[in-house]
């Protein structure tokens, strides 16, 4: 028998839809969903309540903070309402309407942070001026002939460029832009060339002028110049750790980094 026109045609030979059985992967995160949302209940609800000490508020709040986290939301988000739920269990109603009052303006109206417009501009200059480019190319031709000579002169430049701008971000993208594309070129691993460009960022964050440093020095209400001054040699440290790392790694892999048979000039 011959199925009407526009009719659905039968999913299986016998005209039946075929069972589908439940994945045990889609039970697992059905489970841990269900756990996770429970979590987040029961501690919002101790929270409101006000039955906890305060070490245990605190407790409450950062396990609320994380369990909404894993649950995907919004991370600033997610800690301010932890945050806010914990002051509301330890001072009450009005102590949680002063500190949400006062606290984010008192956190960021601080001299301190007014360098770091500053910082970000440098690093823009130092990208559209070219500069990026130039210390790029300078770090090759003297590192050029070491095993995984490209990842020691991206890992060189990122650091010396965060030397001079505290945009280690706007860095990292303008020296992964010139890096990456030559690596490819050469034959270097994928991933070994996308490691080497996030690993030069990080020097970054410790060599001065530092945004990170910046910030904390201000959250933590300590000076500025020795906060930056500190960063130096562990931020050195970090640049040459990286570039030993990365040159073991091509010794004894060359797989991941073909040696350079052509010389670079100036």
């Amino acid at each position: 028998m011959t199925a009407a026109k526009g009719a659905l045609a039968p999913i299986s030979s016998k005209g039946t839809p075929p069972i589908l059985a439940p994945s045990p992967k889609n039970g697992r995160g059905i489970a841990i969903t269900v756990t996770l949302v429970a979590s987040a209940v029961i501690a919002g609800a101790l929270l409101l309540t006000r039955v906890l000490d305060n070490s245990a508020a605190g407790i409450a709040s950062l396990i609320l903070m994380l369990v909404l986290i894993f649950l995907g939301m919004p991370v600033g988000l997610t800690m301010v309402l932890a945050g806010a739920l914990g002051i509301y269990s330890i001072v009450g109603l009005r102590g949680m309407n002063d500190s949400l009052a006062n606290l984010p303006y008192a956190a960021v109206a601080s001299w301190s942070l007014s360098v770091l417009p500053m910082f970000i501009l440098m690093g823009l200059l130092l990208w559209r001026s070219g500069i990026t480019g130039r210390l790029f190319e300078a770090a090759r031709v003297w590192l050029h002939w070491l095993p995984g000579g490209l990842a020691v002169t991206t890992n060189f430049a990122g650091a010396g460029l965060a030397a001079v701008s505290g945009s280690t971000a706007g860095i990292t993208y303008a020296i992964g832009r010139l890096s990456i594309p030559e690596m490819l070129k050469s034959g270097y691993n994928t991933r070994y060339a996308t490691g080497t460009v996030l690993m030069s960022g990080l020097a970054g964050q410790l060599i001065p002028p530092s945004i990170l440093s910046v910030i904390y020095a201000g959250v933590a209400g300590t000076s500025v110049g020795q906060q930056l001054l500190a960063g130096i040699v562990p931020g050195v440290a970090v640049a040459l750790i990286f570039a030993v790392q990365l040159i073991l790694m091509a010794t004894i892999r060359p797989s991941l980094a073909p040696a350079q048979r052509t010389r670079v000039f100036l």
